[in-house]
């Protein structure tokens, strides 16, 4: 999407509110990120794969997340076997390594 430096974490950070554009606005679907209903549920996205508590499990760092949107057990353990955690879904994420961590992160990302 371009080179370091381009803006495309920028993007992300207007288009999901935590930054405000010096023009015009960011929407999704037409709508601010703040304008959705249950964002979670409708805009997956991924700025820093280390955002994880490092004491918990990476299930129960989902879990956190789906409890607080609303979205069922079941749908954490889909994201978890789709990016490839099952195995180590029990284990504090303290303990990941960068490319485990990532993978976390697109599983959050997933998850609604």
């Amino acid at each position: 999407l371009g080179p370091n430096g381009a803006g495309k974490s920028t993007t992300m950070r207007m288009l999901l509110g935590l930054d405000a554009p010096t023009r015009g606005r960011s929407t999704i679907g037409g709508r601010s990120y703040a304008g959705h209903s249950a964002p979670l549920t409708e805009v997956g996205a991924l700025l820093e794969a280390r955002s994880v508590h490092p004491g918990r499990t990476a299930f129960h760092h989902l879990m956190a997340l789906a409890h607080t949107h609303g979205i069922p057990r079941g749908r954490v353990e889909h994201v978890l076997d789709l990016a490839g955690l099952t195995s180590v879904a029990g284990k504090r994420v303290k303990g990941f390594s960068l490319g485990m961590g990532q993978r976390l992160g697109i599983a959050a990302a997933m998850l609604g």
